[in-house]
């Protein structure tokens, strides 16, 4: 019973944020997503894009109530990569790149005072000394970062994909008696559900760069918390394939751009989730639903053998493969 009444407390304080913060973007006309000249959008009127604050300010409250220096550290790093994507969304200032140059260096102070988040191997059997552990796994949580953000194509997707993360995260931290990790992931559950409600049902809000880099942030650490907690009980690919879709969707853009010349950095309409969209559903919920129920049943999968790398790398393969498939298959259709 108190696992599902801090779900619902922190769902409602989201819900709540949420609708207030719709009010005032609506009153001031700050911080509102304009699909006008701008063929990447795929909604027709104008939105608020502040919806991360209503992760950021329920986590604010959760990490208050712990008087605890590491996660004073924690939580400031937080803040700032919150704020980075935040104060792109109110001004439109802050090239992509620049963007996540920031991040990856904030990332590199977290990791050099916090070495409970260092990343040193990847499940062959083999550790990466420090000086290389510090970077690579800089350069993977920003990389998680900029997954998400790219997720947050359809109503509904990248906060689907961050419920089913942090619930198996509930899960996994549960059974391994990592008390701290499986409240925090709960509290995640709850408060993206509350996003998920108005963004999904209402389709009154986004999150925004703020909203997905915070998520991106919880979702990266979390893992190495998990990982490092018990890394013989959790494979560090149980991770990856969590996170397939966002990872492996990001991977495929960064190739298809750099393959037809335009920045890998940049933005387009051609992603998976989009291209379902505009050629299967024509209703990006739809969409989102389809996706999100393929990603359930892979991130399942990859929980029952969440300490088997071959496993987990086979399940991973698949995952790319039926999404290569689906993609050649939808995007000729593209005219």
């Amino acid at each position: 019973m108190k696992y599902i009444n801090l779900v619902v407390f922190f769902a409602f304080i989201s819900v709540l944020i949420n609708i207030v913060v719709i009010y005032l973007c609506k009153e001031s006309d700050i911080g509102i997503d304009d699909f006008k000249g701008d063929n990447h959008k795929i909604h027709h009127r104008r939105i608020s894009r502040l919806g991360g604050l209503s992760i950021f300010i329920p986590y604010i409250i959760y990490f208050l109530c712990f008087n605890n220096k590491f996660y004073s550290l924690y939580m400031l790093l937080g803040s700032l990569i919150f704020i980075t994507g935040f104060y792109g969304d109110l001004t439109k200032e802050l090239k992509p790149r620049l963007r996540l140059i920031i991040i990856f260096f904030l990332f590199l102070i977290l990791l050099i005072f916090r070495e409970k988040l260092i990343i040193n191997d990847i499940g062959f059997g083999f550790d990466f000394p420090l000086a290389f552990a510090i970077p690579f796994t800089a350069f993977a949580f920003t990389g998680i970062v900029n997954a998400i953000n790219i997720s947050d194509g359809i109503n509904g997707l990248a906060s689907g994909i961050a419920i089913i993360f942090s619930f198996f995260m509930f899960l996994t931290a549960r059974e391994l008696k990592y008390v701290e990790m499986s409240y925090l992931s709960l509290a995640l559950v709850g408060t993206i559900t509350g996003f998920f409600i108005i963004n999904f049902f209402w389709k009154g809000i986004f999150l925004g760069d703020g909203g997905a880099y915070f998520i991106g942030y919880l979702l990266g650490t979390i893992s190495a918390f998990v990982y490092n907690f018990n890394s013989t009980a959790v494979s560090p690919w149980f991770f990856v394939v969590l996170l397939a879709y966002p990872i492996t969707d990001t991977l495929f853009s960064m190739y298809r751009r750099f393959y037809r010349g335009d920045h890998v950095f940049g933005s387009d309409r051609f992603h998976l989730h989009t291209l379902l969209y505009k050629r299967c559903f024509r209703d990006n919920s739809k969409a989102a639903v389809f996706l999100i129920i393929v990603i359930f049943v892979f991130s399942y999968a990859g929980y029952s053998f969440k300490s088997n790398t071959p496993i987990l790398i086979s399940i991973y393969t698949v995952f790319f493969i039926i999404y290569v498939i689906g993609y050649k298959r939808l995007l000729p259709r593209m005219n």
